[in-house]
């Protein structure tokens, strides 16, 4: 499916970060959901922060991202979507679950 704001590659992001065990909090501002998804995912750093930069520029800066902007988010989700990344998004997934039984 085609993106066209920053807004709709956060909900993604919420998303594939709820599908990989780590459920975005109500109460987390976008750099809190970034820093608990880069705590997890440390090699996807850049990306994380990229979507939450063009995120936070739309909503809070209240402006258009430029074509390059939203170029770089977009292709921040294109690499997080990656099939390299589903072995450690499995692990993360069955390790959160296994504690949140435990409880």
């Amino acid at each position: 499916r085609g993106y066209s704001k920053a807004a709709e590659l956060y909900s993604v992001l919420s998303e594939w970060s709820r599908r990989s065990g780590l459920p975005r909090l109500m109460t987390d501002t976008p750099l809190e959901f970034s820093a608990r998804l880069i705590n997890q995912f440390p090699k996807l750093k850049a990306e994380i922060g990229s979507i939450i930069a063009a995120f936070n520029i739309e909503a809070y800066g209240e402006t258009n991202l430029t074509g390059e902007q939203f170029a770089g988010a977009l292709l921040a989700w294109h690499t997080l979507r990656s099939p390299v990344h589903w072995p450690r998004r499995f692990k993360t997934r069955f390790i959160n679950k296994m504690l949140a039984e435990r409880q």
